[in-house]
Protein backbone atom coordinates (compact mmCIF):
# COMPACT_ATOMS: atom_id res chain seq x y z
CA UNK A 1 0.00 0.00 0.00
CA UNK A 2 0.97 3.38 -0.67
CA UNK A 3 0.38 6.97 0.34
CA UNK A 4 0.62 9.83 -1.78
CA UNK A 5 1.92 12.62 -0.01
CA UNK A 6 1.53 15.28 -2.85
CA UNK A 7 -0.26 18.13 -2.23
CA UNK A 8 -0.74 20.33 -5.55
CA UNK A 9 -0.84 24.05 -5.13
CA UNK A 10 -1.96 26.62 -8.35
CA UNK A 11 -0.67 29.67 -8.84
CA UNK A 12 -2.01 32.13 -11.90
CA UNK A 13 1.05 34.12 -12.83
CA UNK A 14 2.66 36.35 -15.65
CA UNK A 15 3.74 34.94 -18.48
CA UNK A 16 7.28 36.39 -17.57
CA UNK A 17 7.57 33.87 -14.63
CA UNK A 18 7.43 31.19 -17.14
CA UNK A 19 10.08 32.14 -19.01
CA UNK A 20 12.49 33.28 -16.38
CA UNK A 21 15.91 31.89 -16.03
CA UNK A 22 15.86 28.89 -13.62
CA UNK A 23 17.78 29.31 -9.90
CA UNK A 24 18.27 27.15 -6.70
CA UNK A 25 16.14 27.49 -4.58
CA UNK A 26 15.56 30.03 -1.67
CA UNK A 27 15.01 27.11 1.18
CA UNK A 28 14.49 23.46 -0.54
CA UNK A 29 16.77 21.35 -2.20
CA UNK A 30 17.05 21.97 -6.19
CA UNK A 31 16.26 24.89 -8.56
CA UNK A 32 13.14 26.62 -9.71
CA UNK A 33 13.54 24.86 -13.07
CA UNK A 34 11.54 21.95 -11.24
CA UNK A 35 7.72 21.64 -10.43
CA UNK A 36 8.30 20.08 -6.80
CA UNK A 37 9.22 21.66 -3.69
CA UNK A 38 10.21 19.38 -0.64
CA UNK A 39 10.76 18.24 2.04
CA UNK A 40 7.77 20.83 3.50
CA UNK A 41 7.17 20.72 7.21
CA UNK A 42 4.94 22.12 9.30
CA UNK A 43 3.98 25.16 10.04
CA UNK A 44 4.96 27.32 13.48
CA UNK A 45 3.05 29.34 15.70
CA UNK A 46 0.01 28.10 13.78
CA UNK A 47 -3.31 30.35 14.12
CA UNK A 48 -5.56 28.74 16.47
CA UNK A 49 -9.28 29.66 17.26
CA UNK A 50 -12.08 28.48 19.40
CA UNK A 51 -15.10 26.43 17.10
CA UNK A 52 -16.99 29.57 18.48
CA UNK A 53 -14.69 32.00 17.15
CA UNK A 54 -14.83 30.19 13.94
CA UNK A 55 -18.24 29.90 13.39
CA UNK A 56 -18.39 33.72 13.55
CA UNK A 57 -14.69 33.93 10.99
CA UNK A 58 -16.54 31.81 8.68
CA UNK A 59 -20.09 32.97 8.92
CA UNK A 60 -23.55 31.70 8.43
CA UNK A 61 -22.86 30.28 5.18
CA UNK A 62 -20.08 28.20 6.00
CA UNK A 63 -21.10 24.44 5.79
CA UNK A 64 -19.69 21.28 7.23
CA UNK A 65 -19.11 18.20 5.39
CA UNK A 66 -21.84 15.89 5.14
CA UNK A 67 -21.39 12.28 4.82
CA UNK A 68 -22.83 8.65 5.95
CA UNK A 69 -21.29 7.70 9.09
CA UNK A 70 -22.28 4.07 8.25
CA UNK A 71 -21.12 4.25 4.86
CA UNK A 72 -17.69 5.67 5.52
CA UNK A 73 -17.60 3.94 8.26
CA UNK A 74 -16.70 6.76 10.85
CA UNK A 75 -18.08 8.21 13.78
CA UNK A 76 -19.67 12.12 13.44
CA UNK A 77 -17.85 14.00 16.16
CA UNK A 78 -19.46 16.72 17.98
CA UNK A 79 -17.16 19.81 18.27
CA UNK A 80 -17.30 21.83 21.66
CA UNK A 81 -17.82 25.54 21.39
CA UNK A 82 -14.86 25.93 23.56
CA UNK A 83 -12.27 23.34 21.59
CA UNK A 84 -9.22 25.06 20.26
CA UNK A 85 -8.31 24.16 16.07
CA UNK A 86 -6.28 25.85 13.81
CA UNK A 87 -8.61 28.74 11.48
CA UNK A 88 -7.30 26.76 8.53
CA UNK A 89 -6.65 23.15 8.53
CA UNK A 90 -3.30 22.14 6.84
CA UNK A 91 -1.64 25.25 6.80
CA UNK A 92 1.99 25.76 5.33
CA UNK A 93 5.05 26.81 6.47
CA UNK A 94 6.73 30.40 5.78
CA UNK A 95 9.62 28.64 4.75
CA UNK A 96 7.11 27.63 1.34
CA UNK A 97 5.68 31.10 0.65
CA UNK A 98 8.62 32.68 0.73
CA UNK A 99 9.94 29.91 -1.87
CA UNK A 100 6.98 30.92 -3.92
CA UNK A 101 7.92 33.89 -4.20
CA UNK A 102 11.47 33.54 -4.67
CA UNK A 103 10.20 31.19 -7.99
CA UNK A 104 8.45 33.30 -9.91
CA UNK A 105 9.74 36.11 -8.84
CA UNK A 106 6.14 37.76 -7.60
CA UNK A 107 5.23 41.30 -7.48
CA UNK A 108 2.09 41.00 -5.68
CA UNK A 109 0.14 38.46 -4.05
CA UNK A 110 -3.88 37.97 -4.63
CA UNK A 111 -4.83 35.43 -2.02
CA UNK A 112 -8.40 33.92 -2.80
CA UNK A 113 -8.83 32.61 1.11
CA UNK A 114 -6.87 35.14 3.30
CA UNK A 115 -3.89 33.60 5.69
CA UNK A 116 -2.14 35.15 8.26
CA UNK A 117 1.23 33.28 7.15
CA UNK A 118 1.29 34.34 3.48
CA UNK A 119 0.20 37.53 4.33
CA UNK A 120 2.85 38.22 7.01
CA UNK A 121 5.51 36.79 4.69
CA UNK A 122 4.52 39.36 1.74
CA UNK A 123 5.28 41.92 4.84
CA UNK A 124 8.37 40.67 5.72
CA UNK A 125 9.76 40.41 1.93
CA UNK A 126 8.13 43.65 1.46
CA UNK A 127 5.20 43.51 -1.65
CA UNK A 128 1.73 43.66 -1.42
CA UNK A 129 -0.93 41.76 -0.54
CA UNK A 130 -4.46 41.15 -1.04
CA UNK A 131 -6.25 38.48 0.88
CA UNK A 132 -10.01 37.40 0.74
CA UNK A 133 -11.83 37.40 3.46
CA UNK A 134 -15.01 35.42 4.29
CA UNK A 135 -16.82 37.86 6.73
CA UNK A 136 -15.63 41.20 8.56
CA UNK A 137 -15.26 39.17 11.80
CA UNK A 138 -12.76 37.69 9.79
CA UNK A 139 -11.15 41.02 8.36
CA UNK A 140 -11.53 41.91 12.04
CA UNK A 141 -9.65 39.05 13.72
CA UNK A 142 -6.64 38.89 10.73
CA UNK A 143 -6.19 42.22 11.35
CA UNK A 144 -5.26 41.39 15.37
CA UNK A 145 -3.66 38.65 14.05
CA UNK A 146 -1.43 40.54 11.78
CA UNK A 147 -0.79 43.64 13.93
CA UNK A 148 0.48 41.27 16.89
CA UNK A 149 3.07 39.20 14.75
CA UNK A 150 3.97 42.17 13.02
CA UNK A 151 4.76 44.00 16.30
CA UNK A 152 6.42 41.44 17.39
CA UNK A 153 8.87 40.83 14.00
CA UNK A 154 9.83 44.45 15.06
CA UNK A 155 11.77 43.18 18.13
CA UNK A 156 13.05 40.50 16.61
CA UNK A 157 17.19 40.63 15.68
CA UNK A 158 17.90 39.72 11.88
CA UNK A 159 14.25 39.66 10.83
CA UNK A 160 13.36 42.14 7.69
CA UNK A 161 11.03 44.29 10.03
CA UNK A 162 13.37 44.59 12.75
CA UNK A 163 13.69 47.93 14.80
CA UNK A 164 16.75 48.31 16.62
CA UNK A 165 15.35 51.18 18.83
CA UNK A 166 11.90 49.89 19.33
CA UNK A 167 13.34 46.65 20.29
CA UNK A 168 15.69 48.62 23.33
CA UNK A 169 12.90 50.13 24.36
CA UNK A 170 10.62 47.43 24.75
CA UNK A 171 13.41 45.35 26.26
CA UNK A 172 13.72 48.66 28.45
CA UNK A 173 10.03 48.23 29.53
CA UNK A 174 9.84 44.13 30.23
CA UNK A 175 13.28 44.78 32.79
CA UNK A 176 11.71 47.49 34.27
CA UNK A 177 8.32 45.68 35.08
CA UNK A 178 9.95 42.35 36.03
CA UNK A 179 12.34 45.09 38.34
CA UNK A 180 8.87 46.52 39.77
CA UNK A 181 7.02 43.48 40.30
CA UNK A 182 10.21 42.09 42.24
CA UNK A 183 10.73 44.93 44.05
CA UNK A 184 6.73 44.85 45.12
CA UNK A 185 6.78 41.68 45.93
CA UNK A 186 9.54 42.06 48.55
CA UNK A 187 7.80 44.84 50.10
CA UNK A 188 4.53 42.74 50.11
CA UNK A 189 6.68 40.00 51.61
CA UNK A 190 8.05 42.07 54.64
CA UNK A 191 4.88 43.51 55.63
CA UNK A 192 3.28 40.42 55.89
CA UNK A 193 3.66 38.88 59.24
CA UNK A 194 5.17 35.60 59.86
CA UNK A 195 2.50 32.82 61.35
CA UNK A 196 4.15 31.76 64.59
CA UNK A 197 4.17 27.93 65.75
CA UNK A 198 1.11 27.34 68.11
CA UNK A 199 2.77 27.89 71.90
CA UNK A 200 3.67 24.90 73.56
CA UNK A 201 1.29 24.09 76.76
CA UNK A 202 1.85 24.45 80.29
CA UNK A 203 3.58 21.24 81.68
CA UNK A 204 3.64 21.24 85.28
CA UNK A 205 6.70 19.99 87.27
CA UNK A 206 6.26 16.25 88.03
CA UNK A 207 5.94 16.19 92.00
CA UNK A 208 8.07 12.96 93.08
CA UNK A 209 7.38 11.81 96.48
CA UNK A 210 8.16 8.38 97.75
CA UNK A 211 5.21 6.14 98.39
CA UNK A 212 3.85 7.28 102.04
CA UNK A 213 6.25 10.13 102.03
CA UNK A 214 4.10 13.91 103.98
CA UNK A 215 4.99 16.71 103.82
CA UNK A 216 4.43 18.57 107.21
CA UNK A 217 0.98 19.12 106.62
CA UNK A 218 0.42 16.05 105.39
CA UNK A 219 -0.11 16.59 101.60
CA UNK A 220 2.09 16.92 99.30
CA UNK A 221 2.83 19.97 97.38
CA UNK A 222 4.82 20.93 94.12
CA UNK A 223 4.37 23.92 91.51
CA UNK A 224 6.00 24.53 88.52
CA UNK A 225 5.75 26.29 85.11
CA UNK A 226 6.94 24.96 81.84
CA UNK A 227 6.89 27.37 78.65
CA UNK A 228 7.60 26.29 74.89
CA UNK A 229 9.01 29.32 73.14
CA UNK A 230 7.61 29.12 69.71
CA UNK A 231 9.83 30.29 66.81
CA UNK A 232 8.11 32.62 63.91
CA UNK A 233 8.27 30.84 60.13
CA UNK A 234 8.19 33.18 56.81
CA UNK A 235 6.23 31.89 53.98
CA UNK A 236 7.82 31.46 50.58
CA UNK A 237 6.91 31.05 47.81
CA UNK A 238 -1.98 28.44 -13.30
CA UNK A 239 1.03 26.02 -12.79
CA UNK A 240 0.42 22.76 -10.97
CA UNK A 241 3.52 22.96 -8.58
CA UNK A 242 3.44 19.54 -6.04
CA UNK A 243 4.59 20.19 -2.65
CA UNK A 244 5.53 17.44 -0.05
Amino acid sequence: MTVDQTEHMHIVMSPEALTSTGRPNKHYVGTTSGNTIFPVGNPDNEWKLTVAQKRTLYGPDARTIDYDPDAHKAKLVIRDDSAIEPVNFWGMTHLLYEEIIHRIQAKAVIDLTATDTFALTCIEVGIPYLGLCLTSHHVDLLKHRLSAAVFEKFTVENNPLYKAKLAQTVSKLNTTTENDDGGQSKKNAAKAKPKAKPRAKRTPKAIVAAAGEQTKDGEGDGEGDGEGDGEADGDGDVTDTEVL
